[in-house]
């Protein structure tokens, strides 16, 4: 991700995530999280500038100046595929392992305080939820194991069709 003032990117192994920053004169270093983290698997910039990034065993972690970051407690030990939010009170994060039934997850609400989106889905063997991305607070989408779409109006979140059925 790329803001005003740095570049971010993340990844790693499963076993242990890496995050690089670049504070604008080209030169990549290893940011330390503070604690041992798997793979870190997307980062989100909000508009002030601050960063939230999400990887394996429910990590997520937030920062304002991309140099310090802090820890973000989720009740959940899926792997966090996406992240995004109009502002750091309205966040979505989406994962799953995808192995098994009951894997994909969606958290909601502001960071520190999100909770867990219950959704029903038609579409059978969606068992990780990968990316989410919006244009606004009302108008948010997730994508998902065999093509399944979501879409939040700002009302309600309904499943939709893209006309897929691949990852």
């Amino acid at each position: 991700i790329q803001t005003e003032t740095q570049r971010i990117v993340v990844g790693g192994s499963p076993d242990e995530g890496v995050l690089l920053r670049d504070g604008g004169d080209g030169v990549w270093s290893s940011v330390d999280l503070g604690e041992p983290v798997g793979h870190l698997n997307w980062v989100h910039a909000f508009p002030d500038g601050s960063l939230v990034t999400v990887g394996y065993e429910g990590a997520m972690f937030t920062s304002e100046d991309g140099l310090t970051w802090e820890k973000v407690s989720l009740d959940t030990d899926q792997r966090l595929w996406g992240v995004w939010g109009a502002s750091k009170d309205d966040v979505w994060a989406v994962g799953g392992k995808g192995q098994e039934e009951g894997d994909a997850v969606i958290f909601r609400g502001p960071l520190g305080a999100m909770e867990p989106v219950e959704m029903e889905i038609v579409r059978p063997n969606v068992n990780a939820w990968y990316k989410v991305w919006g244009s606004g607070p009302n108008d948010v989408f997730i994508v998902g194991q065999k093509g399944a779409l979501l879409q939040w109006d700002g009302t309600e979140l309904k499943e939709t069709g893209a006309g897929l059925t691949e990852d």
